[in-house]
């Protein structure tokens, strides 16, 4: 049982050391480049890059509560956990930063549903261009950030819990 909590622990280490502490956008020549240590970039202590060709677009994705439009306030949303990802031409995800345990409240700006629909559309897990005037979050206008010094479009990927 011990030795078994040894490899363990020597596991954790060796997968600690070797995590991408440091994320460098470079709008000049258009790349992302992860690695680790204080020279990230330029080719140094790099683990990862990608090229803007390499890239489609960017996606903040966001884990929201459920709003009732029934009360007589503004419906606020929480916003309880965030990613920063980059979609690569192959289809593939790049997991960039992960923000969790947020807790920030944020209005609803979803149209209004139909009076005789039971469906809110604001309660509907979905994916939609992101823009400046509907950046709410921290992450969201990092999105937009690394979006346009890579020069492609930003996504929000709304799910709703």
């Amino acid at each position: 049982c011990a030795a078994l909590l040894t490899l363990i622990a020597i596991s954790n280490l060796i997968h600690a050391s070797r995590r991408t502490n440091r994320i460098v956008i470079d709008p000049l020549t258009r790349t992302v480049s992860g690695g680790r240590g204080r020279r990230v970039g330029g080719g140094r202590g790099e683990r990862w890059r990608y090229s803007a060709d390499q890239i489609q677009a960017v996606y903040a994705s966001l884990v929201m509560s459920k709003i009732n439009r029934r009360r007589g306030r503004d419906p606020l949303r929480s916003v309880s956990y965030g990613e920063l990802n980059l979609l690569l031409n192959s289809g593939k995800f790049v997991h960039l930063i992960a923000h969790g345990a947020l807790d920030d409240k944020i209005p609803a700006l979803d149209p209004l549903p139909d009076d005789n629909s039971r469906r809110d559309p604001a309660n509907e897990d979905q994916i939609t261009p992101l823009t400046a005037y509907e950046a709410q979050t921290p992450l969201q206008a990092a999105a937009l950030y690394v979006a346009g010094a890579l020069g492609k479009p930003a996504y929000t990927d709304r799910r709703v819990r």
